[in-house]
């Protein structure tokens, strides 16, 4: 089901708080996550107000879940609070082990679990961002990845082939299915009234830009958790990483620093 879009008030992005946000988020939906370890560009309001959400009411459910880079503690934070029985039912992560207790989802069958490189994932969200079917690529050639093998199914309940063996000038390559996400969790520090957001107390921008093209693309809707709002014409054009022509977004406001925690190990 396609989530229903908050309406816009002459141009200005609708501000929300991250409780009211994930309201739009409806059963089956496709959520893709930014963020890597150690709390880098991690939406944890948002994350936090799904999960708690689900708690209470049951609702969403089934939803799948793309994590291009891992996000996490190794423990409870990350994508971890989302696995509820019910919540999730299907996975395509990048990398698995920051958040563990998605893991054990996947390892106990609870859900259908895929892993594709961390890269090709990325490059996969450009494809559906340009409405591609997917794309082509030598990466994962006789890994567990290679459809000869796993296929980058994680379990038993894991059926569909996402991973297929072609080939080119009699050279071998994997086509990796191209899977367009209905909503993003972003975080951000700074939005202005159009939805153009900047990133200047984070360290690094990952795959913000590409998982906002991909959902808006596909009619979808960009939420992002940031420190502050601004008026429109504020922001300083080179500053900008997330262009407010992609529209539709939500700011789920933290009110606070960005938090980073140092991971174990």
């Amino acid at each position: 089901m396609k989530p229903v879009k908050p309406p816009r008030i002459n141009g200005r992005v609708p501000v929300l708080s991250a409780q009211e946000a994930v309201n739009y988020i409806p059963d089956e939906a496709t959520l893709c996550v930014l963020g890597a370890g150690g709390g880098i560009l991690e939406a944890t309001t948002l994350i936090t107000a799904l999960a708690d959400k689900y708690k209470q009411t049951q609702t969403p459910r089934n939803l799948s879940i793309i994590s291009p880079t891992g996000l996490g503690d190794r423990a409870d934070r990350g994508i971890s609070p989302l696995a509820q029985e019910g919540l999730v039912k299907w996975a395509l992560c990048g990398h698995w082990g920051q958040s563990p207790r998605i893991s054990e989802l996947a390892e106990q069958n609870k859900i259908i679990a895929y892993n594709y490189p961390q890269g090709v994932l990325t490059q996969t969200l450009r494809a559906a961002a340009a409405h591609q079917p997917g794309i082509i690529s030598d990466i994962g050639i006789g890994t567990f990845v290679d459809p000869r093998q796993q296929g980058g199914k994680l379990n038993e309940v894991t059926k569909e082939d996402l991973i297929k063996l072609v080939e080119f000038d009699n050279k071998e390559y994997l086509y990796y299915k191209a899977i367009a996400p209905d909503i993003a969790f972003i975080r951000a520090t700074t939005c202005d009234s159009e939805g153009y957001a900047t990133f200047e107390d984070e360290v690094m921008y990952l795959d913000a830009l590409v998982i906002a093209q991909a959902v808006h693309n596909n009619g979808g809707i960009v939420m992002m958790q940031v420190q502050k709002m601004v008026k429109k014409a504020t922001l300083h054009p080179k500053s900008v990483r997330i262009p407010g022509l992609s529209g539709g977004y939500c700011g789920g406001r933290s009110g606070s620093k960005p938090t980073v925690w140092r991971c174990a190990g």
